[in-house]
């Protein structure tokens, strides 16, 4: 199965220059006007404050508990 896996599915091992990589890169400029209503629609998954009424014992109780409190989901989730 190996013998048929694509560039981007196996295991690749690179030394560069990071002194060289950073003369010639730099981190990008957002401009925040172009995004600014992306950031104002943004709500967090969870209401704050959510564990003050109950603590869960364990990830199963949690995640059962935050079932129905959740905004969004992420796609693997469901």
């Amino acid at each position: 199965m190996l013998n048929e896996a694509g560039i981007f599915e196996t295991k690749r091992r690179a030394v560069f220059d990071i002194a060289d990589f950073r003369k010639r890169h730099r981190i990008p400029d957002v401009h925040y006007f172009l995004y600014k209503h992306v950031f104002e629609a943004y709500r967090e998954r969870h209401d704050p404050n959510l564990w003050l009424e109950r603590v869960p014992e364990t990830k199963r109780d949690a995640a059962e508990y935050l079932k129905d409190k959740m905004r969004w989901t992420n796609y693997w989730q469901g």
